[in-house]
């Protein structure tokens, strides 16, 4: 009996989508890779977000033993590079969380490109390749900041309730 393979070549869109997530993706970790910013003093929030997840870790409960203003869910996103950095140090946890929030606005740009597949290669095109390029989304994915996160949650919920045009 001979087994046959279907070979499923990537639709247009796919294609788009793919190319736009790597220049993302290039972009992103491009500009953690100059100097001072993988590892160094970029921002103030970044700090105070990972550092409230540092006290999570270490058994220091927000709200009872210390007072917080951020959102909590930043704390218990970041639960997981702060338990790296019991192991390689703070600033290798923060590394962590500045490539974590890189990673998290890359796939805002596949999220974009997935919620208008519908439309065709050329809107997929303009909508995930803006979304890639755009200066603000890039300065906002630099370090540990709520914007990436907060966009990419959004995306994903518009995904899942949104079948095309219904």
């Amino acid at each position: 009996m001979r087994w046959r393979r279907a070979i499923r070549c990537p639709s247009a869109e796919a294609l788009v989508i793919a190319a736009c997530a790597a220049i993302a993706l290039s972009l992103r970790l491009y500009q953690l890779a100059r100097p001072g910013y993988l590892l160094g003093v970029t921002e103030y929030d970044d700090g105070v977000l990972f550092g409230n997840a540092l006290r999570l870790v270490t058994g220091v409960i927000p709200y009872r033993d210390f007072a917080m203003v951020q959102p909590p869910g930043s704390m218990l996103l970041m639960a997981p590079a702060a338990l790296l950095a019991k192991v390689g140090g703070t600033a290798w946890g923060l590394a962590a969380c500045r490539v974590l929030t890189a990673s998290a606005d890359t796939a805002n740009v596949v999220l974009i490109g997935l919620l208008v597949r519908h439309r065709g290669p050329l809107t997929v095109g303009v909508a995930s390749g803006l979304y890639a390029v755009d200066p603000d989304a890039i300065a906002a994915a630099h370090t540990l900041l709520l914007e990436p996160w907060l966009t990419m949650f959004c995306l994903a919920g518009a995904l899942m309730i949104f079948d095309g045009d219904r």
